[in-house]
């Protein structure tokens, strides 16, 4: 966003470009699940996989995380 910002990017653009991002990760997302969930043929324990999946990357995240792991996070994204 801040490089968006820097480049002055009209904010329609922004707009735009963040719907497509968020657009496109709901739609990884899905099939992220619906891929679980044919392998081990239950939605719910594919649903319950994913959120214990993301609650580790969280802990992992705020528990080594610095200024400086954020900042080069950040460049990845941008």
């Amino acid at each position: 966003m801040n490089q968006q910002l820097r480049r002055r990017m009209p904010p329609a653009r922004r707009m735009v470009n963040h719907a497509a991002r968020a657009v496109l990760y709901v739609l990884v997302l899905v099939g992220v699940v619906l891929l679980i969930s044919e392998i081990l043929d239950d939605r719910t324990t594919a649903l319950l996989l994913l959120a214990l999946i993301w609650l580790c990357e969280f802990f992992i995240f705020v528990s080594y995380g610095s200024t400086s792991l954020m900042d080069s996070l950040h460049s990845f994204t941008d």
